[in-house]
């Protein structure tokens, strides 16, 4: 199996704005400290772990989760105004790496024909009827 697919296209402003704007209605929700600490807290579990490592073989990579704590604390130092930029152009970078990402739309191409060899010859002997 091979990596993850990248897109050689840059994402559009226009969807990198939606994407935001849609974010920004949760802001206060997503900054706030104690919601911050939860996921942390969650990440570095236990029970996450051991999840982790039996799936995949390795521990759980908290080190988005941890930064992200450490961003909301540091926001309670700001003034509201610095804070809500700060927010904002967090958001506008969180949107600018999910937008230019990889997609689950990138596992399919889409066809113009069918193939050359469609439908299968055996396929089509076996539907004929008499």
């Amino acid at each position: 199996m091979s990596g993850p697919i990248v897109r050689d296209v840059e994402p559009s402003e226009e969807k990198i704005a939606q994407f935001a704007d849609y974010e920004e209605a949760r802001l206060e929700q997503r900054y706030s400290l104690t919601t911050a600490f939860d996921e942390m807290a969650f990440c570095f579990s236990f029970g996450r772990q051991a999840r982790h490592l039996y799936r995949y073989g390795v521990r759980g990579d908290c080190s988005s989760t941890l930064s992200h704590f450490r961003f909301c604390l540091s926001l309670k130092a700001k003034s509201s105004e610095d804070a809500r930029s700060a927010m904002v152009a967090q958001e506008r970078e969180r949107a600018y790496q999910a937008a230019s990402g990889p997609s689950s739309q990138d596992v399919w191409s889409i066809r113009r024909q069918p193939p050359s060899d469609f439908p299968p010859k055996d396929l089509a002997e076996a539907q004929t009827f008499g």
